[in-house]
């Protein structure tokens, strides 16, 4: 370890000119230059009170119990005054320079007496300019500082830009007592763009997002807009973590969009959701546009099991169009309402088969138990002969007019064990041949 000092006046000649003050050791690296002046309140030989005006040139320090590693700065100036009897440090200015970042700050230091001993009081705000990385993110997060949210980030925050910050710290020294900090004790205010978020391992990311945040003391909130995930348009996303403390506790994440069909029931057979795979639903049988909302809770862990995440997604569809489960026959024209979360998924709306309209609900259970039915298709229509042949029945020999169909079926995915058919036959003409059996329309 070294240290150099280089001091020129005093005390008794009201001003101390530090020409030169270097220390470099295992913990700090400083090189400082600068002027003690104005001293006051001698109630000894020695004043209580001063101004000061320091630069410090390139250096840092290592705190291995407080940040996961070394902390440099390119250069740092520091102005305002020192009051020993009231322990405080006061900064009338304080201008950081560090990756990249340019800070300028105001705020004070002090020490407070609680049933632990003296204790620090922080008090900070002001604004830094520059874009701040992830990397810098999480050099400068303090290593017992809300862990879940730090996890999240290191693992789930794959690329963006931060700007604009700024930074409000008021930090009593009753929290440290306390060991815990409440949002009003801090808050980092923040631009982003670019942002690469992964909000389920596995899963494809949301990218592309831009928008603002907040981290408190105990919680953080983001609002985003303009992202993507594959091929579905978001227009707005945001992100609730309404508290860091105990580790685990629950995020919620959520958001509208715009896009097909097709490409969110890929997005919803991605593991650990896997929700169509399973239940013979083939994304790419599917089609229509629409618009979708979405919110996932989760715990603020690494890794959670599916049955922790909670999830509920619902959407409009226009065009749609997909399987019927009844053999070849499929619908089209779709006027489609979708909604999934964790005990299942519904679909329901107006539909086209063959030439009618016909109303579809479609329901899937999931985690059901074993011999079970999962799926519940339902179709209700006014079918006519050309409709029937759909189904291969050859109803134009000895058919003329609609008849009302009440179709419900049961089983797991399309493959239906049951089978349950309901006709109205009041509005069709009917002539078997053999005179089998006939009757007229209306009866």
């Amino acid at each position: 370890d070294r240290l150099a000092i280089g001091l020129v006046g005093g005390v008794g000649a009201g001003e101390l000119d530090i020409r030169t003050l270097a220390l470099d050791s295992a913990l700090a690296r400083l090189s400082v230059t600068g002027r003690v002046f104005d001293f006051a309140g001698f109630d000894s030989a020695f004043p209580s009170r001063a101004r000061y005006a320091l630069d410090f040139g390139e250096g840092g320090f290592t705190l291995e119990d407080v940040f996961p590693g070394p902390v440099a700065w390119d250069a740092l100036s520091a102005h305002g005054r020192v009051d020993l009897e009231e322990r405080q440090l006061i900064f009338d200015r304080l201008a950081v320079s560090l990756m990249e970042l340019e800070g300028q700050f105001e705020g004070a230091l002090g020490l407070s007496e609680t049933e632990l001993g003296l204790r620090p009081d922080i008090a900070f705000e002001g604004g830094i300019d520059g874009v701040i990385t992830k990397d810098a993110v999480l050099a400068l997060w303090p290593v017992d500082f809300a862990l879940g949210a730090r996890d999240w980030v290191s693992e789930s925050i794959l690329a963006g830009r931060l700007t604009n910050a700024r930074l409000d710290i008021d930090i009593p020294a009753s929290a440290f007592e306390a060991g815990q900090l409440e949002d009003d004790h801090l808050s980092l205010a923040f631009d982003f763009a670019g942002a690469r978020v992964r909000y389920i391992s596995l899963m494809t990311p949301l990218e592309g997002l831009s928008g603002s945040a907040e981290l408190r003391g105990a919680s953080l909130s983001l609002e985003g807009q303009n992202g993507r995930i594959g091929d579905l348009a978001i227009d707005t996303v945001f992100v609730e973590i309404p508290r860091f403390v105990p580790r685990g506790a629950p995020a919620r994440f959520g958001g509208e969009g715009r896009g097909n069909l097709p490409d969110l029931i890929a997005l919803l057979d991605q593991p650990p959701l896997e929700l169509a795979a399973d239940y013979g639903i083939a994304p790419d049988e599917l089609g229509g546009e629409g618009v979708v909302r979405f919110e996932i809770t989760r715990p603020m862990l690494s890794h959670v099991p599916y049955e922790e995440i909670g999830f509920d997604v619902s959407g409009r569809f226009a065009n749609a169009s997909g399987p019927t489960g009844i053999g070849d026959i499929r619908f089209e024209n779709g006027d489609l309402s979708f909604q999934a979360e964790g005990t299942g998924m519904t679909v329901s709306g107006e539909v086209q088969v063959g030439r009618s309209r016909a109303q579809l609900e479609w329901s899937e259970r999931f985690q059901t138990p074993e011999g079970m039915a999962s799926t519940q298709i339902r179709i209700v229509s006014d079918a006519d002969a050309r409709d029937l042949e759909l189904a291969g029945i050859p109803a134009r020999s000895f058919m003329d007019g609609r008849i009302g169909l009440d179709a419900a079926l049961s089983g797991n995915g399309f493959d239906f064990e049951r089978y349950v058919i309901l006709a109205d036959l009041t509005g069709a003409a009917l002539d078997f041949p053999d005179n089998l059996w006939s009757k007229p329309r209306g009866v």
